[in-house]
């Protein structure tokens, strides 16, 4: 696979795929305000992967590092390119770089509803901490999960 794609930190020419990957699969999709912010927050790690051959972005990532954490805030992989273990690779990319900085976990919120996510992220070692109730603008309770960096 990373023969075919590049992972990269994300720079102000992806945006415009990035908001047309984030419209075409968030019920309430980021700006590009957000975007443009994360792209210059000292905390924030925006990280894409794109198609050698055409450089078209596919799929992305944002992280907060911050105290003792990393929350991954956002992840979307081109529908056309998912189960490529593109997914896969940008967060083992947020948890390496969070072990790097000598952070102690990764957090992060997924949707009940959200069954291949989950079973990702439980194959990467996250367990369910607990479950926020109400917490997508629809009334969907998301997990609250969490993979310890340091054992």
């Amino acid at each position: 696979m990373a023969s075919a794609f590049h992972l990269r930190p994300a720079e102000e020419k992806d945006l415009a795929r990035v908001l047309q990957l984030e419209t075409g699969v968030c019920t309430w999709p980021w700006t590009q305000k957000q975007f443009e912010s994360e792209l210059v927050q000292p905390h924030s790690h925006f990280l894409v992967v794109e198609k050698k051959s055409t450089s078209i972005v596919v799929g992305y990532a944002v992280f907060w590092m911050m105290y003792d954490e990393c929350q991954m805030i956002n992840l979307v992989v081109d529908s056309d390119y998912r189960g490529l273990s593109i997914a896969k690779w940008l967060i083992r990319r947020g948890m390496w770089i969070a072990f790097q900085s000598n952070l102690e976990k990764l957090t992060l919120e997924v949707r009940k509803s959200n069954i291949p996510a989950l079973f990702l992220y439980q194959n990467l070692g996250f367990v369910t901490l607990g479950i926020r109730k109400g917490m997508y603008r629809d009334g969907e309770d998301a997990y609250f999960m969490e993979v310890l960096l340091r054992v």
